[in-house]
């Protein structure tokens, strides 16, 4: 059964009984998604509302055009060949250079170009 292993070892065990509360548990969890649904779905509908508007409102900003491209690309990685044992995972995706996080040299900490439409103010 899902409720596991009983501490009382001298128990009599009824399937019967055990049964009948786990088929209750279940039948109050998708009583409780039902009742979420009545009374959150407004919550979802007003996300989606907002997502659409920001797509609308972001398809016109010039800065976020090209964020939005750099988003959309591909990434090229790929972590094959896959280990044949358990034991050589251990360290096989960072070993390979394109997924180290580790960056060390001079232009680590370069900050990125601001768009040509943006500046930094100097008084």
């Amino acid at each position: 059964m899902a409720f596991g292993k009983s501490t009382d070892t001298k128990r009599i065990k009824n399937a019967v009984l055990e049964d009948k509360l786990w088929k209750t548990y279940i039948d109050s969890e998708e009583k409780t998604n039902q009742n979420w649904k009545n009374r959150w779905k407004w919550i979802l509908e007003e996300y989606d509302n907002l997502h659409k508007k920001l797509d609308e409102i972001s398809k016109d900003s010039a800065f976020l055009s090209g964020v939005n491209k750099n988003l959309r690309e591909k990434d090229q990685r790929t972590i094959r060949p896959i280990p044949e044992t358990t034991n050589h995972e251990y360290g096989w995706i960072p070993e390979k250079p394109e997924f180290q996080l580790e960056r060390y040299g001079p232009d680590v900490d370069q900050a990125a170009p601001l768009p040509p439409n943006y500046g930094i103010f100097k008084g």
